[in-house]
């Protein structure tokens, strides 16, 4: 027997092309293509995402802000009356059906949460979902006091393990309250292109498009321009590189913020040298092309805990190389997926990329382990499945309730 459509009120951050949002919409739309919930959405700003969640499902927008920088954000997230008073808020939250659980996407999105728990005669069961490591949890916990909050939710569903550790490190929250369910290949990267006269179209036209060699290796990187990712360390990289991988171009993918601009990245680059071979390219509308174009993957994230693209460059059977100490993505890698570097390590970073550059046996065999772990672990329909599973037991043991 089915069971019947759960009413959820889903609460997002924002609605940016960044991994927590794009997981958030992609997990919204499963359950509603698959009846499993009626859902709502209130997001705490607008971004690039806003139309595909407006079309999904009813969702409201709290704040709207141009200010993309990490700071930015983190001060609209403390003003949340700006746009939202807490009696619209409240109308809006408490109309019929009322939600039978609160699905909080991120610890971002806590302090909009608590507004929302506060509209409720009764709080409702809640199940926090947290993508963030050591960095961000001390700054919300010092701005929003969110570790109470946190040990009040009926479930903490974390990223990948290295999440459950700094939640029980930097929050004291008990180990048996988090659940870990590993995040899952998004969109269109769940179906990777197959056709091996399609890719080689699509590396062609990259190519032309960079203006390089048709021969040329790419190593790509991808995420966000801010101070967790890394994209200061490719200029850095590429000039360990040059001389070992002469025609080895570095591709940058993602939002630049004010922390980090394009700008700069490229004056690293060219006070390097290594302008001809390093490419910034900002935020794209066909990211899937680049990683269908590129033969690395270059994850140079100091934190991430558990990187959509990383799953999507293993999707692609790229080998991988990543800093150890950086959240989850060691944990998936192994010795098998590619190769971890001591954190922050940039010579060692450039000499296990010399060594797939020339090592084309090696880079094979580990996109293909890559490959066939983002497709035992990171798939749409389990760990979809299980997200639910741990809402629907949240919802029929009462016990589990907070």
């Amino acid at each position: 027997m089915t069971a019947a459509p759960v009413n959820i009120l889903a609460i997002g951050h924002e609605a940016s092309r960044t991994g927590a949002p794009i997981l958030l919409w992609d997990y919204l739309r499963w359950l509603v293509r698959n009846n499993h919930a009626r859902v709502r959405c209130l997001l705490g700003n607008s971004g690039p995402l806003l139309d595909e969640f407006e079309t999904l499902c009813d969702t409201r927008v709290n704040i709207e802000n141009a200010d993309s920088s990490f700071v930015g954000r983190v001060a609209r997230r403390m003003q949340l009356g700006d746009a939202l008073n807490q009696s619209r808020l409240a109308k809006w939250v408490n109309r019929a059906p009322l939600p039978d659980l609160i699905y909080a996407n991120t610890v971002a999105s806590i302090p909009l949460l608590q507004r929302v728990q506060n509209t409720f005669p009764t709080p409702r069961p809640t199940v926090i979902h947290v993508h963030e490591l050591e960095s961000v949890l001390r700054e919300y916990d010092r701005v929003a006091d969110i570790a109470p909050t946190l040990a009040q939710a009926a479930v903490i569903v974390a990223a990948s393990t290295a999440v459950k550790n700094a939640l029980v490190t930097e929050l004291s929250i008990t180990e048996n309250l988090i659940e870990v369910i590993p995040e899952w290949l998004c969109g269109d990267f769940a179906t990777p292109t197959q056709s091996s006269s399609e890719r080689t179209a699509i590396r062609q036209t990259i190519r032309s498009q960079l203006g390089i060699d048709q021969e040329a290796k790419i190593c790509l990187a991808a995420g966000t321009h801010c101070w967790r990712k890394g994209p200061e360390f490719i200029p850095m990289i590429a000039a360990a590189t040059q001389h070992r991988c002469p025609d080895m171009h570095f591709v940058w993918i993602g939002r630049e913020t004010s922390d980090r601009t394009v700008d700069q990245m490229k004056l690293d680059a060219e006070r390097l040298g290594v302008n001809g071979r390093v490419h910034f390219l900002g935020e794209v509308a066909n990211a899937k092309h680049y990683f269908d174009a590129a033969d690395f993957f270059a994850l140079t994230s100091r934190e991430d805990p558990c990187p959509l693209v990383m799953l999507e460059a293993a999707a692609h059977k790229l080998p991988i190389v990543c800093f150890e100490k950086s959240g989850g993505a060691p944990d998936f890698v192994r010795d098998d997926a590619g190769q971890t570097v001591p954190y922050l390590d940039i010579p060692a970073f450039a000499d296990a990329l010399a060594d797939l550059y020339h090592h084309s046996s090696k880079a094979d065999a580990y996109g293909a382990a890559g490959y066939h772990r983002v497709d035992q672990d990171h798939r749409p329909e389990r760990n979809c499945q299980a997200l639910l599973e741990t809402m629907q037991s949240v919802l029929s043991n009462p016990e589990r309730q907070s």
